[in-house]
Order: structure tokens, then C-alpha cells, then sequence
């Protein structure tokens, strides 16, 4: 688009009919925020064309994208008004699915199968993939840290019924949740569909005529394996929803207040998105006692985001433990204060504490496990399809590989468990030095709280160090070492800038973050100063090494999330 704008301003073609409005969608986090939209906008303007109200520019960072889009559309519709004439009516839902009771065969009812290969039992010469994932043991599980705001998990899965099912060291493994009893529970109970003939009476989905949408649904199923297996319930509940549920609220005060919080920005910010509130939730606060029999259950299935599996770096080599790949999680939970009452309550991550509960119902030798103050959830899985510790997971490649050649040296940086897909690394690197091969120097940089309670997996990169001698060194960075300064990675890593810029330029090291995206973007920088430090240059000029030399050469990776 960019490069036909551009063409179209050599030739002096010019847009000045052109009515326009933008919005971009974006992380601040990273470097080149919003710059397509920016880019694009410019290019317009330049060819005479006119926007109609500002550039909206959403930050999924702070996880307000709709309410960006929100506070963006009411600024184009005030400037709209001044150029057509708008007209004003009532939020109504034209509901684009229809839900119907269904008489079928039981075989052939959905019940929370991901796919169809998976209802009717197909395993012969199967692909295992994103529309088809695999039922997986968890073949072990230990707790790495078990402090009561952090507790890091230690996964194993067995892969060995499925020989197709493979995995490269640095993949990623997408793990498919289920959704809390918890949260099942109380939307079936405020849309008095909590019976069980109502929970579990067949039903069928289809798309209205003249739909532009699409229904991404199993059909036919039942309406509690929809909200437990494949709807995203128990995210944060979007102001436009409010709205739009306000018109079927039970009492003329649920309506008010879904009104007034849907209404305002800052409103729903304090009351709602600050203590993370779900469709459910909010249900409950503004109308605990009279049901919501008014509520369809159509709206239900278009507004909720169908769920997604989450990805995980794996932590193991396919070279040490091909059928036993391994991932490395911490759990999810801190306390978020409520509106009722002084007390906080515990918000419980999905996926992480879906995980955390298979960790403490069985341990891996079959006995039981610790008990567990979280949600419940049903860990049997649809047509106890997951009975004995199983997980939906598929494998996700990933292009965060180490070098083709194992004699280049590797530098890698991570924070928490970010260190997850390093340990794959050096479980690859040490095979390949017990089958003979050259392996280059490699140098561990890994920021925690301290050498006690969270230095993930230290046992291993001592053992790794006695092994490799000064071929392999481990730099810990303690923000929380009794006695000692708070230091992060990226100061570790400006400490060791003499190593760093060996490696780097001489040696023509592969440079690796794995973490959270504000922690790479500090050691992106510290990266940078370093290089540019060196070869007094400037930092755009350093930045053209990393990102453009190295970056092109395979030698500069970032597997990040915000």
C-alpha cells in the first residue's frame, strides 16, 4: 500500500475527493509503535486527501484496544456530524447466529471435543495441529518455586502414542484450556439455564441469512460445553458489551448501572476493568437476585472470543527428550481489590491455574498431590476424554533457533521464565558435545528475585558449568538478594560488556532475549550502548548492526510477550 502511494505522488496524482479516517493497532512496547498507520497517514495527506478526525492509535500494551477504539469512534462520528447528516437510535442486537433445540445422535454431539477428528475417535495417520490437537499426558510435574505469589511449575508431557507429533528445540507448545467451574457455573445460574436439561439439552448454531459473520463453533452441542470448552468467558468484559447488555437487563437499576459503566471511559476503567471483571461478574454486582432469563443466549456466543490456546516456550531438546517435551510456567493469580468490600479478592490467570490444578491433583507417580485453593475445573475433560492427567496441546514452530552451526557462540538473555527456552538450548548443546561435535562458548545472563526461592533449574547450569568449564557461564542478576543492591539482567549484561562485545563482533556471536517485552527492550538498549560505546558510533548506527546485520544473518532473536 505504502510503496503504490508513493508511486502515485511521483506521478502527481492527487486524492483531494478522498475521505478518509485511521486507526492503528499497537504495543508500545516495541520499537516501531503504530508506525504503519502513522506512515499511511502521512502518505495520504500528501496526496491531498483529507482524514476525517484524529488517528487513532490503540496500545494493547495496557489492554485497552477496545476502549481506544471506543474513545476513537465517538471522535470520528463528532466529526462526521459536521460533514453528513447522522441520526441517532437506540443500541439494538440483530443477532447473526440462531440457536435451536436439536434431537442427534449422542456420538455426534460435541461436548467439548476440539475437533471432528477427535468426536468420532479418528487416530489412525492423524496431523496434530491447531485444528487438531493431541489429548497428552502430563508424564510429570514439579514445583520449582513455591512462594505463595509466585509458584513456578515444572511440566513434562508424553508424546509417545503419537509418533507424528514432533517438536524442534525453541518450538513453542499451545496448551488449550478449560474454562473454571466457577465461572460456568454462575453465567448458567443468572440465565436460569443452571438445571441439568437445560445445561445439557442438545442444540444446534447456525448462521442467519445474509450474515456477514461467521460462527467458529461446534455444532451440535450443548450450552454448558460452549461456555466451558469453547467460549472465552472469564475475560475482562468490554465496554460496547455493557451497552448492548443494558437492553436486556432484568430491572430498570441493572440497566442504569450497566449504562453508567458502560458510558464513561474512566468510569469503567476504575470499576470494572480495574478489578477485571467479567461478563459473569458484573451480572452478579449489578443484579445478584433476579434472573437474566432475558438475556439471549445468541448474544452470549457472538460476543465472547472463542478460546485460544496460549503458547509456551518449551524447555526441553528434542535432541535429549524427543517424545518428552517439557514447558515452564509461572502461575498466574494476585490479589485485585473489590468494590463490595475492603477485602481483595484473587484473580486466577485461566491457563496457568488450568495447568496448576493438574499439578496438584496427581503428582507423576500417580499419588496424590497438594491441595489447592483456586478454581475447580474439570480436569476429565468431555466424555472423561482426559481422565488420567491429560492436556489438549499442539506444537507451535517457532523461528527462535539455535545457530545452524554449533560452534557459534551464544548469548542469551532472560528473565523469570523466560529461561525456559535457554534450558532446551544447553540440553542441545550438551548432546551435541557428548556426540563429538565443536560447541561454541555460551554465556547465560538470568535476571530473579534471588538465589534462593526462584533461580529456576540451578542445579542444571551448575552441573552445566562443571561440565563445560569456562566454555559455559551463567551471569545471575538478584532484585531482591537480602543484603545485597537491587541489580537486573540488562546491569549484569552492562557489566559484562567487555565478554558481550567479544563475542559479538569478533567472534560473530547469536544474541537471544527471552522475557517480558519492557525487559527486552532494556536489554535491547544496554545492547546497543555497548555497540555504540565501542565503535563510537551512534545509536541508530549500532541499531543498524543488531537489526539489520545480525537480525538478517539469523545471529539477533526475541521471543517476547507484554
Amino acid at each position: 500500500m505504502s510503496t503504490r502511494l508513493e508511486k502515485m505522488h511521483k506521478n502527481g496524482t492527487r486524492l483531494e475527493n478522498l475521505r478518509y479516517c485511521a486507526m492503528g493497532m499497537g504495543n508500545k512496547n516495541y520499537k516501531h509503535y503504530n508506525q504503519v498507520i502513522k506512515v499511511l497517514d502521512k502518505a495520504l495527506m500528501d496526496l491531498g486527501a483529507h482524514r476525517v478526525g484524529p488517528v487513532g492509535l490503540a496500545d494493547e500494551s495496557t489492554g485497552a484496544t477496545e476502549d481506544s477504539f471506543m474513545e476513537w469512534k465517538d471522535d470520528v462520528l463528532e466529526s462526521l456530524g459536521d460533514i453528513i447528516t447522522l441520526h441517532e437510535r437506540e443500541i439494538t442486537d440483530e443477532p447473526s447466529i440462531s440457536i435451536s433445540h436439536a434431537s442427534v445422535d449422542p456420538s455426534l454431539l460435541y461436548l467439548g471435543e476440539p475437533s471432528e477428528k477427535e468426536l468420532l475417535g479418528i487416530k489412525d495417520k492423524v496431523t496434530y495441529n491447531s485444528q487438531n490437537p493431541y489429548s497428552a499426558p502430563i508424564a510429570q510435574s514439579i514445583k520449582l518455586s513455591g512462594m505463595t505469589d509466585r509458584i513456578c511449575v515444572h511440566l513434562e508431557f508424553d508424546f509417545s502414542a503419537a509418533p507424528a507429533l514432533r517438536y524442534q528445540t525453541g518450538d513453542h507448545l499451545a496448551i488449550w484450556p478449560i474454562n473454571p467451574d466457577s465461572e460456568v457455573n454462575r453465567l448458567l445460574r443468572l440465565l436460569d439455564l443452571d438445571d441439568e436439561q437445560q445445561r445439557k439439552q442438545p442444540i444446534t448454531l447456525t448462521v442467519n441469512e445474509g450474515s456477514m459473520s461467521k460462527c467458529g463453533l461446534p455444532s451440535p452441542t450443548t450450552r454448558e460445553a460452549l461456555l466451558k470448552y469453547y467460549l472465552e468467558i472469564g475475560a475482562l468484559v468490554s465496554r460496547g458489551f455493557l451497552l448492548v447488555l443494558s437492553e436486556y437487563a432484568p430491572t430498570k437499576v441493572a440497566k442504569a448501572a450497566l449504562l453508567r459503566l458502560g458510558s464513561s471511559k474512566d468510569v469503567f476503567r476504575r470499576e470494572v476493568a480495574a478489578h477485571f471483571l467479567s461478563v459473569g461478574k458484573i451480572m452478579e454486582m449489578v443484579e445478584p437476585t433476579t434472573k437474566w432469563t432475558g438475556v439471549p443466549f445468541s448474544l452470549l456466543v457472538e460476543s465472547f472470543n472463542r478460546v485460544q490456546p496460549r503458547n509456551y516456550s518449551i524447555s526441553s531438546s528434542s535432541l535429549k527428550q524427543p517424545r518428552r517435551p517439557s514447558i515452564t510456567l509461572v502461575i498466574n493469580r494476585r490479589n485485585i481489590p473489590t468494590l463490595a468490600s475492603n477485602r481483595d479478592e484473587m484473580f486466577f490467570g485461566l491457563t496457568t491455574n488450568y495447568l496448576l490444578a493438574h499439578h496438584y491433583n496427581c503428582t507423576a507417580d500417580g499419588s496424590p498431590g497438594d491441595s489447592l485453593e483456586g478454581p475447580s475445573y474439570d480436569l476429565q475433560g468431555p466424555r472423561q476424554k482426559l481422565d488420567g492427567g491429560k492436556v489438549y496441546v499442539h506444537v507451535k514452530h517457532s523461528t527462535f533457533k539455535l545457530p545452524p552451526n554449533p560452534a557459534t557462540p551464544v548469548i542469551m538473555v532472560a528473565a523469570g521464565t523466560g529461561i525456559a527456552p535457554f534450558r532446551g538450548f544447553m540440553q542441545e548443546r550438551s548432546r551435541l558435545a557428548e556426540l563429538g561435535k565443536p560447541v561454541g562458548k555460551m554465556i547465560l545472563f538470568f535476571g530473579c528475585r534471588n538465589g534462593t526461592t526462584d533461580y529456576l533449574y540451578r542445579e542444571e547450569w551448575q552441573d552445566y558449568e562443571a561440565r563445560f568449564g569456562d566454555m559455559f557461564v551463567i551471569v545471575p542478576a538478584f532484585s531482591r538478594e537480602q543484603g545485597q543492591r537491587k541489580c537486573y539482567v540488562q546491569d549484569v549484561l552492562l557489566e559484562q560488556k567487555n565478554i558481550v562485545l567479544s563475542l559479538v563482533l569478533d567472534h560473530g556471536a547469536a544474541f537471544y532475549i527471552c522475557g517480558s517485552t519492557a525487559m527486552a527492550i532494556e536489554v535491547r538498549t544496554r545492547l546497543l550502548e555497548i555497540i555504540a560505546s565501542a565503535n563510537m558510533q551512534s545509536l541508530e548506527e549500532a541499531d543498524a548492526i543488531i537489526m539489520g546485520k545480525m537480525k538478517k544473518a539469523g545471529l539477533y532473536h526475541e521471543d517476547v510477550w507484554s
